[in-house]
């Protein structure tokens, strides 16, 4: 029974031995000096390791951002009080279209009732200005009248023409005919553009001002736009009129084609990125402006360094790659890199063409 305990005991003591001794051998072969790793040829780790040779290729760069959902330039159109008033009746509903001039609601304010005023005294004052100008040029040629007189009247004829064209574009402003401006302070307003109502609270009687929300929303949303934040890096791999993909959240399962209409100028310094506006098709009206998007660009810009996603290793503070110095000699180098396709990488900074790399197994070398 002695026996057995001790011949167990030194079978435990040599199996010990030897595991020992094995992980003394692997961690043996490698040696690190700062940023170098030398591996002696015999270290099991030269079975884990894959090295390729870098080359440059066309980037086919992918790149996925969120936009936001909007009404093209033109086509939304908010239509309030002009002035203090109130409503006398609607002419619309939600989801009608209507067209461009089309009365939506009758309005009332004395405020409009002395503009219609003003806009006919001057244009009675004006006409009677024509008249006594036509009066003297036809004196002046029987001698009667001075080149002063004359001079005056001319002065006077285009003051009263200014004063009735200030009061003229003042109706035609609130939407109204200056030929029919209605009577005793009451006018229709009308559509600006043509689209479909989307927003109608107009409450006959109800005290309006200028200041206040608009009483009628028009849209036009058979085309949208969506304005997608780009980074600056990415500017020189898209162009006008490029295809993109857009998916709007709430329906992942619709994608939309769009296509890039304008790149912004501007460069936001606190994210980097430009706006660019997608145009997209929106007959079904899925796309409601205030909706989310992401927005899926793809473009080919100048040639990078390709790599398996493997080959890079995140430190603390910094993304590196180990380059081949030479047989058995390991170098960590720092990289810049962004996403690829199909679990690959692409090297913006950081290596050049024909270096050496590894690609697989470089966990080993940071052990």
């Amino acid at each position: 029974m002695k026996k057995s305990i001790l011949l167990s005991g030194l079978l435990c003591l040599l199996m010990a031995s030897c595991k020992t001794s094995g992980t003394d051998s692997q961690e043996g072969s490698v040696r690190i000096a700062g940023d170098t790793v030398y591996l002696q040829e015999s270290s099991p780790i030269n079975q884990k390791i894959q090295i390729e040779t870098t080359r440059f290729r066309p980037l086919e760069t992918t790149y996925s951002t969120v936009g936001t959902v909007r009404a093209e330039a033109g086509k939304l159109a908010e239509v309030a009080a002009p002035m203090d008033g109130r409503p006398t009746k609607c002419f619309v509903r939600l989801g009608q279209h209507v067209s461009a001039g089309q009365p939506l609601f009758g309005f009332h304010s004395a405020d409009f009732a002395d503009i219609a005023k003003e806009y006919y005294q001057a244009k009675a004052a004006y006409e009677q200005g024509k008249k006594n100008l036509k009066r003297k040029e036809s004196l002046r040629e029987s001698g009667i009248v001075s080149e002063r007189e004359m001079e005056e009247a001319r002065t006077e004829e285009e003051v009263l023409r200014k004063d009735m064209i200030r009061w003229q574009q003042a109706l035609e402003v609130m939407g109204v005919d200056p030929e029919n401006p209605g009577n005793g302070g009451s006018f229709q307003i009308i559509a600006p553009i043509s689209g479909e109502v989307v927003k109608a609270e107009v409450t006959p009687g109800q005290l309006v001002g200028a200041d206040d929300e608009a009483l009628i929303v028009i849209a036009d949303l058979k085309q949208v736009w969506v304005v997608a934040r780009l980074k600056e890096y990415y500017l020189d791999c898209i162009s006008q009129n490029d295809s993109v993909g857009v998916v709007i959240d709430g329906h992942r399962n619709f994608h939309c084609p769009g296509r890039i209409v304008y790149i912004g100028q501007l460069v936001d310094e606190t994210t980097r990125s430009v706006d660019v506006l997608v145009e997209c098709e929106n007959y079904e009206k899925t796309m409601k402006p205030g909706m989310f998007a992401h927005v899926h660009f793809t473009g080919k810009g100048q040639e990078g360094i390709c790599l398996p996603a493997s080959a890079v290793m995140q430190g603390d503070e910094e993304t590196y790659v180990y380059t081949v110095a030479r047989d058995g000699v390991f170098v960590r180098r720092h990289v810049a890199v962004e996403s690829g396709e199909e679990g690959n990488i692409y090297v913006m900074s950081g290596l050049e063409a024909g270096e050496r790399v590894v690609v697989s197994g470089g966990i080993y070398l940071s052990e």
